[in-house]
């Protein structure tokens, strides 16, 4: 759901020129989101194992949750790709 709504508030983002976006910033911001999630997913699979299912869902949550924080505060484009990540 994260994916879709980024390529749906994207074109709006670029609309804005205060914050710095371009197209190719965007596809670079995309690809780290994606880079992320496979990072998020190697990971998680062997710590879920190690730890339990519980707090690995509890801190993914968090992690997450920061962010969307760092996405939602952002003042450039460059924090907000590290939020993405």
């Amino acid at each position: 759901m994260d994916v879709n709504i980024y390529g749906a508030v994207m074109p709006h983002l670029l609309d804005d020129e205060g914050f710095g976006f371009s197209t190719s910033t965007a596809g670079t911001i995309g690809s780290w989101t994606t880079f992320g999630m496979l990072i998020g997913a190697l990971g998680c699979g062997t710590l879920t194992d190690w730890a339990g299912r519980k707090p690995m869902v509890t801190g993914s949550v968090v992690l997450f949750s920061l962010g969307s924080a760092l996405c939602a505060l952002a003042p450039t484009a460059a924090f907000f790709g590290a939020g993405r990540f």
